[in-house]
């Protein structure tokens, strides 16, 4: 019989994205198909109810039959009571996996700005439901309506899919020293970072880690 089999694929390193961002891409999931081609046209998605407000809609990418790369994009259906997940429900797809190959599934979010109940803090990762809005079709007609054995999260490979949203982010870059020849004494200038924040927020940096490389036999205290 046909074979679908879908999980967590490639997904973005954990990051800092500015609040008021379009299309930040939270995680990429791979369909496999054996035996038969699949089209998916139904995916349900899930964002956890309290970074929930922090977004505008959730947008996917993925090829149709003709290999030309398509856009849908939904609101997000806020949660209540005890639910523990907003959702958007993506119906009419047209995700096409030909038989016996790994097409990608691409899921993005628009974040709110500050202003507008964005939360700088926020940490979003999405989840795909595994059969409570999944449908698809092999070829020859049958669906398939379970995606795997469980919901399928971006953030399920060890330090992956997950991104963190931030009303101002930092940025580092190398100061010039007073010299470039590295003498013998104590208190000794082996680097200087410059760590700057933009127009949009103050920035408090907690930690920082040094890695010391040596070409030649130096003493450091």
């Amino acid at each position: 019989s046909a074979v679908l089999t879908a999980a967590v694929g490639v997904s973005p390193n954990n990051a800092n994205v500015i609040a008021g961002s379009s299309m930040v891409k939270v995680g990429s999931f791979n369909f496999t198909t054996q035996y038969s081609g699949f089209t998916v046209d139904k995916i349900k998605v899930k964002i956890l109810a309290n970074t929930a407000t922090s977004i505008n809609s959730v947008t996917l990418k993925y090829t149709d039959t003709n290999g030309v790369t398509q856009s849908s994009a939904q609101s997000l259906a806020i949660s209540s009571g005890s639910q523990t997940h907003a959702t958007s429900t993506f119906t009419g797809l047209s995700f096409y996996i030909p038989s016996g190959t790994t097409k990608i599934l691409d899921v993005y979010v628009n974040l709110s700005t500050i202003q507008n109940d964005g939360d700088s803090g926020k940490v979003v990762t999405v989840t795909l439901d595994v059969n409570e809005g999944f449908n698809a079709t092999d070829s020859s007609g049958t669906t398939k309506t379970l995606l795997a054995n469980s919901d399928l999260a971006s953030n399920a490979t060890d330090g992956k899919g997950t991104m963190y949203v931030r009303k101002s982010v930092p940025t580092l870059s190398a100061v010039a020293l007073d010299s470039s020849t590295l003498t013998a004494g104590t208190n000794k200038t082996l680097s200087r970072v410059k760590i700057s924040a933009d127009v949009a927020g103050d920035i408090s940096w907690d930690k920082i880690v040094f890695t010391v490389n040596k070409t030649a036999s130096l003493t450091l205290g």
